[in-house]
């Protein structure tokens, strides 16, 4: 069956393409006449793009624009710059991408919640149409299509008439979308998880239609025809007319007030301008300091009428704005003055996330720390002082909400004791947070602590053979490495939370704690949930009533982010509660990131495992197997999913998530 699947993908797909461009009424483009509005060649970064921030790298050389993605939490990066898009009118996006590696596309219609639309292609040739809002929304798929090139450079084009956006990849359709409402104004483009990209331009452009020249025509008279040639006449000089005269005329349209109060570090200013001569430039000053020319447009088809929109970024405190507008014959004039007036700055506030504590003791010599920003009017730079010395600085942010933004570093220490401190600056200055001492002991003894649960005789369900045998097993081999170990079987609910409530009392006098389980698993509504052996899930809401959740663990695992904490989960056997469950059986679902922690499942997301044939299951029986072996946690558990796959002929695949900064073995 998955071999028939794939080989019906393509054939599918052009069947979809032809049946698609057939029905669609395609705009003519070529009866459109293009008015600029963004021409970015990547000449120069003049337009202020990310270079670095946390989420990417980036850099403009030789006319390109790279961008990798830095992998930051597992998350993708997003860069953009404003644009004065009026997505009430007819327009064009055209953009040239090269994926590098991974996947990465074009980004538009975003606001300053980085709520957007994004066309993204993946170097395996698959197109996405994404939007991004409170969640995640796939609009459009299409795998490995036949129009774009893998390894070499895509042009993706995006035209709107009416109401309608039209997709365009190398000039052919791909599809059209209706019911877009774009977020805001930015542009710009993504880059995915282990990613890298570049763009070769970035044109936005009005769409008008041509205006033909009229002709005029006359019908000869036969007597006209009939005349004899005039006589020679002397040449005729042809005096151009003298161009109109004078200056432009300027008219703010917003603000209309001379002075307005706002809250924001970027504001639109929009006029209009009345020039009877051709207008050639109009020329932005903020604070008597040019910040260079703005694009303009005739105004419903009067050559004399301009409209003038910008998008200004300003700083805290009163903001002077003014544009000069000349027109061909050199003729110009100062607009009015307006004054957008920030809040003046105050000085960055700063908190720590982790370490939470004063004083913290560490066996690795890198960690990871976090700490808490609140800045109202952006933050220019932060750093991270160790032992009198800069680690980690960085100059280029993207502003969280309400002027707060988590900052998340690596940290290099030495030998002992080390004074650690935020360091956070903006506009009103640079300030220190409160002081951190974290001692680096590589010699420090590993306290191990775990709690480890078998449930295999289920009272209202499906009984399993093989859990309380691997919690068993799992029990013996933590105990040969050195773990205190907390065991339960075959438990109901209270019992089970009893457990968790007396690991989680434990954990802080220990910097290793495991959590292992075995049993019935089950993801509802996103969430994980392990089952005890009273349930009976009669319907799947009482799954928060009668069972208990994953992330009640990882809850207090958060709680010790300085720790090593494990997770290890084999379960989602099979559902035992079918009653009320429709479709396929549903595994577990990837948890969203817990710092300091690693997670690892028996099989891959969405999945169920085997309960083996055996006296264990076959992810336990392999897992110890590796745990004995001195290697990395990484290692452990990769190991085990390549020998999980072998004996399993591929039907089983285990993954985790990892969340660790320091090494850790079980076995040295």
């Amino acid at each position: 069956m998955k071999y028939r699947f794939f080989l019906a993908v393509p054939l599918l797909f052009l069947s979809y393409i032809t049946a698609d461009a057939q029905s669609v009424q395609l705009p003519d483009l070529g009866s459109l006449e293009r008015k600029s509005l963004l021409d970015e060649q990547f000449d120069s970064n003049s337009r202020d793009w990310f270079t670095e921030n946390q989420y990417l790298i980036a850099r403009i050389e030789n006319g390109v624009y790279i961008v990798k993605c830095k992998n930051f939490q597992g998350s993708s990066g997003l860069t953009f710059i404003p644009s004065s898009i009026d997505y009430s009118k007819d327009f064009e996006i055209e953009t040239i991408i090269k994926i590098i590696s991974g996947s990465g596309g074009l980004v538009f219609g975003m606001n300053n919640d980085y709520n957007h639309y994004r066309i993204e292609l993946t170097s395996a040739g698959d197109i996405y149409g994404v939007k991004q809002s409170s969640k995640l929304e796939q609009v459009f798929k299409s795998q490995k299509n036949i129009f774009v090139k893998t390894g070499d450079s895509n042009k993706i084009r995006i035209v709107k008439t009416g109401s309608t956006f039209y997709l365009y990849i190398n000039e052919n359709f791909i599809k059209d979308f209706k019911g877009i409402r774009p977020f805001g104004n930015a542009i710009g483009f993504n880059v995915g998880v282990k990613s890298e990209i570049q763009a070769e331009y970035l044109k936005v452009s009005y769409l008008e239609k041509k205006t033909e020249p009229l002709v005029t025509e006359r019908n000869i008279s036969a007597t006209e025809q009939k005349k004899e040639p005039a006589a020679e006449q002397k040449p005729v000089v042809i005096v151009p007319a003298p161009l109109p005269s004078g200056p432009p005329e300027i008219t703010w349209t917003s603000p209309g007030a001379e002075r307005v109060n706002i809250n924001e570090y970027t504001a639109h200013a929009k006029a209009t301008v009345k020039s009877l001569s051709r207008l050639v430039q109009v020329r932005f000053y903020i604070n008597d300091v040019s910040v260079g020319e703005s694009e303009f447009r005739t105004m419903d088809g009067d050559t004399s009428r301009y409209l003038i929109d910008r998008i200004l970024n300003l700083k805290d405190g009163e903001n002077s704005v003014y544009f000069l507008a000349t027109n061909e014959k050199g003729e110009s004039t100062r607009s009015p003055m307006r004054y957008f007036v920030n809040p003046e700055a105050t000085p960055p506030v700063l908190g720590w996330i982790m370490p939470g504590e004063s004083s913290s003791i560490v066996n690795t010599e890198e960690v990871s720390i976090e700490g808490l920003i609140k800045s109202a009017s952006g933050i220019n730079s932060t750093s991270v002082l160790v032992n009198g010395f800069p680690q980690a600085e960085e100059n280029r942010f993207q502003q969280g909400l309400n002027g707060e933004m988590k900052v998340k570093k690596n940290i290099v220490l030495r030998d002992g004791e080390n004074s650690v401190y935020l360091i956070a600056a903006n506009n009103a200055g640079r300030v220190q947070s409160e002081k951190r001492t974290i001692i680096y002991n590589k010699s420090i003894a590993e306290k191990r602590l775990a709690l480890v649960i078998g449930n295999s005789e289920y009272k209202n369900g499906v009984s399993l053979k093989n859990p309380v045998n691997d919690a068993n097993l799992i029990e013996g081999t933590l105990k040969q490495l050195g773990f205190d170990v907390i065991k339960s079987l075959n438990v109901d609910k209270a019992a089970m939370e009893n457990s968790i409530r007396e690991f989680s009392r434990q954990m802080s006098n220990y910097n290793v704690a495991l959590f292992y389980y075995a049993g019935h698993g089950i993801q509802v509504d996103g969430v994980n949930y392990l089952i005890p052996v009273d349930a009976k899930l009669e319907n799947k809401n009482e799954c928060s009533w009668e069972a208990v959740a994953v992330n009640r663990v990882t809850d207090e695992f958060g709680k010790h982010e300085t720790n090593t904490n494990i997770v290890i989960l084999d379960a989602c056997r099979n559902n035992p509660f079918r009653s009320w469950v429709r479709g396929p059986e549903q595994g577990f679902k990837a948890m969203g990131p817990v710092n300091g922690t690693i997670i690892s499942y028996a099989t891959s997301e969405g999945a169920t495992a085997a309960d083996g044939t055996g006296v264990n299951g076959l992810f336990t029986e392999e897992l110890v197997k590796q745990m004995v072996v001195p290697q990395t946690v990484e290692s452990v558990f990769k190991a085990t999913r390549k020998s999980v796959m072998e004996r399993s002929n591929k039907m089983q695949v285990p993954v985790e998530w990892n969340y660790l900064i320091g090494d850790f073995y079980f076995k040295r």
